[in-house]
């Protein structure tokens, strides 16, 4: 697998939320990231704490997983996981430790549109000081700088979207970030037939040396028990 690349979030799961309208279309994805160079995909199917049971959650995920399996005519390793939208007291959750990321202890976490609350920060210190979960922050591109470097400087790390990098805007700041450690994954975040591994493969091709370290993060995040 080391020779492939590693896609860290995507929506791949044929109807586990709507990255994928069916199994066709999550095929055609395999078929895009294979193109891309990609050689393992992490699938993080949203999860809304407020509107769904994680029981009910994991049965549509290992149902699509499974469709998916079956029909995949590529050699591509999907790995389990969710993209958690981060809610006040999510540490709470009983089954938060069912979304982890395979059978390592990263939980992919989303936040909400800031500002962003003391109380909401506190619960995500609370996801790794009470549940011992190594958290990972989803599409910090998205987000403010001065919001998103806050909370690296309490210790978290974050996933960039391949598109960020084709900003030249944004490049300097993002290779800062890299080069600091904050940003430990890389994702596609694809939704439908976007041109979102175009966009990974052209991301790496930009980030050179950078893009192999960030590979190399990804690889122990996944090693990580």
């Amino acid at each position: 697998m080391k020779e492939k690349y590693i896609d860290f979030h995507s929506h791949i799961l044929p109807l586990a939320d709507h990255g994928s309208d069916g199994i066709e279309v999550s095929v055609r994805q395999l078929e895009l990231a294979e193109e891309a160079g990609v050689g393992c995909i992490v699938a993080t199917p949203h999860y809304y704490p407020y509107s769904q049971s994680v029981e009910s959650f994991l049965e549509i995920r290992e149902k699509a997983y499974g469709e998916l399996s079956a029909a995949k005519r590529k050699d591509i390793e999907i790995i389990r996981g969710a993209e958690v939208l981060l809610c006040e007291g999510l540490y709470n959750l009983p089954e938060l430790e069912n979304l982890k990321i395979g059978a390592g202890s990263t939980v992919l976490i989303e936040m909400p549109e800031p500002p962003w609350s003391e109380r909401l920060i506190v619960t995500l210190e609370r996801v790794n000081s009470d549940r011992g979960l190594n958290v990972l922050l989803a599409h910090v591109d998205r987000y403010p700088q001065k919001d998103v470097e806050k909370l690296f400087s309490l210790g978290f790390r974050g996933q960039l979207n391949a598109s960020a990098l084709h900003i030249m805007v944004g490049r300097n700041k993002i290779n800062k970030w890299i080069d600091s450690g904050s940003i430990a994954a890389l994702g596609s975040d694809i939704h439908g037939l976007s041109r979102a591994y175009k966009d990974y493969s052209r991301a790496m091709s930009l980030l050179g040396k950078r893009g192999s370290e960030i590979q190399s993060r990804m690889y122990d995040l996944l090693a990580k028990a």
